[in-house]
């Protein structure tokens, strides 16, 4: 059998084997379309990594995510990168969530370019079951966990329950929110007008003795107490609820 060329509409020859490498090469990905593909492959795990570090680092269990870019239009004009691009936050100190500005750059094809992504990020949370006023104590039985998505207002939050137990309400904590650290302030060991008890103790001597609190404090916070055996204030720091050692 004989390979006879083929004649196409405008009275061209097409030798078949020009007309099989017309058939396979819309089979072949171009040079514009892989370098965005990779350039988005590489953003999208770049910061799916970040996000759960993230979450190591904050004692947190893995993140859900989901992630949108927009790639500028200049990116299908530029040469396939030949290794991996290096991939960068544009801002560190900004959240890695809401809208995330990346620094994308290829040494070896000589471009750099930002794109822009929207990240939606869940994270389990501890959270209060009802809301608490200032003053107020947390304990264990004001806590539940819930899944809430991040915002990017929470660049302090908490996310384990031993950083809210025994701690105070500096500003008012609504019930199934995030809370944030500057919530929160360390309570109170000893009040002022309460008795407490002063302890001494100086090379493998010690003793105790009762006084009065003449100020509020919490752990480590130098206050005025009053010794009720010989009525002399003294300064004093609380190293236990209701418990304080005089400053050295």
């Amino acid at each position: 059998m004989t390979n006879k060329p083929t004649t196409n509409n405008c009275g061209t020859l097409i030798s078949p084997f020009a007309l099989l490498l017309l058939l396979l090469f819309p089979l072949l990905p171009l040079p514009a379309a892989a370098s965005a593909n990779q350039v988005e492959q590489a953003a999208r795990q770049y910061l799916q990594q970040q996000l759960q570090q993230f979450a190591a680092a904050q004692q947190m269990k893995p993140l859900q995510s989901k992630i949108r870019m927009t790639l500028p239009s200049g990116v299908k004009r530029l040469a396939d990168c030949p290794q991996k691009p290096d991939i960068s936050l544009a801002n560190p100190s900004a959240p890695l969530w809401g809208r995330v500005s990346l620094e994308v750059r290829c040494p070896a094809a000589d471009w750099r370019f930002f794109l822009r992504a929207r990240v939606e990020a869940k994270a389990q949370l501890p959270v209060l079951t009802q809301t608490l006023h200032r003053g107020s104590i947390i304990d264990a039985q004001n806590i539940e966990w819930r899944w809430l998505e991040l915002q990017a207002s929470d660049r302090d939050i908490v996310s384990s329950q031993r950083e809210l137990i025994g701690k105070q309400v500096a500003r008012r904590i609504r019930a199934g929110e995030a809370i944030l650290l500057r919530q929160l302030s360390q309570s109170d060991w000893v009040r002022a007008g309460e008795q407490v008890i002063i302890q001494v103790s100086q090379e493998g001597f010690e003793a105790q003795m009762p006084g009065t609190a003449l100020e509020s404090a919490s752990r480590g916070e130098v206050i005025r107490v009053r010794n009720l055996s010989s009525q002399k204030v003294i300064k004093a720091y609380p190293i236990a609820q209701g418990i304080v050692t005089p400053q050295k």
